[in-house]
């Protein structure tokens, strides 16, 4: 794919980047995860001069009573885990 992007830019959202955009990890997780916190493309820009971090998981395998939790308001870690 980084091929492709640097031959026809065009064909991605932000053609005028040197960056290809996406970033893909495989991970095999059997322990919880740190929090994420990624600002958008607008706010990375101003502050760290690169591009914002969208995620998408795809998940292949989940034993019972796994979860993830998305866009949550906790102010601390027993609100997130009630």
């Amino acid at each position: 794919m980084p091929k492709v992007y640097q031959q026809h830019p065009e064909l991605f959202s932000n053609p005028h980047s040197s960056v290809f955009p996406l970033l893909t990890k495989i991970l095999d997780v059997n322990a919880s995860l740190s929090i994420q916190v990624h600002p958008d493309d607008a706010y990375a820009e101003e502050h760290e001069h690169e591009l914002g971090k969208t995620e998408c998981w795809y998940v292949i395998h989940a034993e019972p009573g796994a979860y993830l939790t998305y866009g949550h308001t906790a102010k601390t870690r027993k609100e997130l885990l009630s």
